[in-house]
């Protein structure tokens, strides 16, 4: 992968991870990013970036999960609890997401260690 790959994978996930926290407040923010998430998945595949979009895409759909679940219990106290984890989730990850790319280390919450190289870089440096 070249220089100017990497670069623009970087670039993307941070920009990802800024509409991450403006969906905070707009949350079709979120929905464009999880889109950009998921059509340049493969092409930055072998960067240090990689990691982050593993990181991105399994945060987004965790929290709409969470956001599902407590749109169903809405009435009761659990749901309260668990819309207070998917805002806190949501939150947190873009904010420890960027910290992490701005300092250029990988997310190994996903990493395949063990498994050879088949799904892109798994070791944190």
């Amino acid at each position: 992968m070249s220089l100017a790959e990497t670069q623009t994978a970087h670039k993307t996930a941070g920009l990802v991870y800024c509409l991450w926290i403006l969906g905070i407040l707009f949350g079709i923010t979120a929905i464009i990013g999880i889109f950009i998430n998921h059509s340049k998945l493969a092409s930055v595949r072998g960067t240090y970036a990689y990691s982050h979009f593993i990181w991105q895409i399994a945060s987004f759909w965790t929290v709409l999960a969470g956001v599902f679940l407590a749109v169903i219990l809405w009435p009761g106290a659990l749901a309260q609890t668990i819309a207070i984890a998917c805002f806190a989730i949501w939150l947190f990850s873009g904010i420890i997401g960027s910290w992490c790319l701005s300092k250029h280390k990988k997310l190994t919450l996903f990493s395949r260690s063990g498994r050879g190289n088949r799904h892109g870089p798994s070791v944190a440096s």
